[in-house]
């Protein structure tokens, strides 16, 4: 993890992060029990606003993938100081996901946080910029959940960009983190919009990897 985010920091020109979700990559807790909880959102956004007073960050271009990039989509509602989102195959829609995957019992007994629902929370900023990159042919978070929530950011008149790429490793065509990487990195440079677009569709596919 470590030589990953000094890779990342080197070819981005920017001082890059690699925070772990509870239970993940070595860190505290039990991933399965706490994972899109409102727990985790509070556990993870207290580490953010303890990397922000140590290392004095203004502007933080967050990125997330699959359950990571869930967590980015609901830490946009609770934060102002978010200049970039990448959101790469998340549940950002997250109770449209259980009931499109058929696991409607568990709306009742498990307790979530739903991005969706914490849209209209979130600031406009004319300054931030939103992208939501994903492969239509998910098997795990069916893109018609990720237009849902894409189509609430343009409601709300932000600044956001659906991205769908059919270049996701079988069988579930759903790991785009080195999509979301480069997005992140290069958002946080000050890339423009159009770049980062055209770089996505430029790119190959990727193998599947370890992610967050």
């Amino acid at each position: 993890m470590i030589e990953q985010s000094r890779t990342l920091s080197n070819r981005y020109a920017v001082p890059y992060i690699f925070l772990a979700r509870p239970g993940t990559y070595g860190s505290s807790g039990k991933h399965y029990d706490v994972r899109h909880t409102p727990l985790e959102a509070r556990l993870v956004e207290a580490q953010i606003d303890a990397l922000k007073a140590r290392y004095h960050v203004d502007r933080w271009g967050l990125g997330g993938h699959s359950g990571g990039g869930t967590l980015a989509a609901e830490l946009l509602a609770r934060r102002s100081d978010i200049q970039c989102a990448i959101l790469s195959s998340p549940a950002a829609a997250y109770r449209a996901r259980l009931e499109a995957r058929g696991w409607v019992h568990r709306l009742k007994a498990e307790v979530y946080f739903d991005p969706y629902d914490s849209i209209g929370q979130i600031a406009k900023q004319p300054e931030r910029r939103i992208f939501l990159i994903a492969d239509p042919r998910d098997t795990n978070i069916p893109f018609s959940t990720q237009e849902l929530y894409f189509d609430g950011l343009k409601r709300q008149g932000l600044n956001a960009w659906l991205v769908p790429l059919t270049k996701a490793p079988k069988p579930k065509y759903h790991s785009l983190v080195d999509f979301g990487e480069t997005a992140t990195g290069m958002c946080a440079s000050g890339a423009t919009t159009d770049s980062i677009l055209k770089k996505l569709h430029d790119m190959p596919q990727q193998p599947d990897r370890i992610s967050n």
